[in-house]
């Protein structure tokens, strides 16, 4: 698409999912509760909704993030935060399946509904803190670790090609040292 890889396209959705929906699933629980509580079903299918993009996303999201692995692997000086950034965004995708799951529990009446919507509502917390760190892994290893010079040519801002990035962000490989 518009001659981009996808996975910097695709990572923001799981990201800013992750933000909303822990603020859908307490913004649902209030209005069921204020308006009638037998309706609190009713408003739970945008938590439900939400959570099930979220999987989507964070699984389309790694999976094109594998992709890119190599490629990335080749202009960074370590490996370390690319594996930070994996198991990130590994640990997102497995919340959100396990979050989606409980929250679908959640549509259930009874007892089992107000499991489902408490447990997952308590996990979209966690989510939003494993959101935040596979986007901050993702943003450090783009702008701190050089990972977007896989695709950048030389001329347009990118690490020329054959250097890479070090873990203080200074390219590092041949370079002629002006002399004042």
């Amino acid at each position: 698409m518009f001659g981009m890889p996808w996975h910097p396209i695709l990572v923001h959705f799981p990201v800013v999912l992750a933000l909303l929906v822990p603020f859908a699933a307490l913004a649902a629980l209030a209005a069921g509760f204020r308006s009638d509580p037998g309706k609190v079903r009713k408003y739970w299918r945008i938590p439900v909704l939400l959570l099930a993009l979220l999987a989507v996303t964070s699984f389309l999201a790694v999976r094109t993030g594998q992709g890119d692995e190599e490629k990335v692997e080749k202009v960074l000086a370590s490996e370390d935060p690319l594996e930070s950034h994996e198991e990130m965004r590994e640990l997102l995708m497995k919340a959100a399946m396990a979050a989606f799951v409980l929250a679908a529990f959640g549509l259930a009446p009874g007892g089992i509904g107000r499991a489902g919507r408490m447990a997952s509502t308590a996990g979209s917390f966690a989510i939003l803190f494993l959101g935040l760190q596979a986007g901050h892994t993702g943003g450090r290893l783009v702008y701190q670790y050089g990972a977007g010079a896989a695709y950048a040519s030389g001329k347009d801002g990118g690490t020329a090609p054959g250097k890479t990035m070090t873990a203080e962000g200074a390219e590092s490989g041949e370079k002629e040292r002006e002399e004042d």
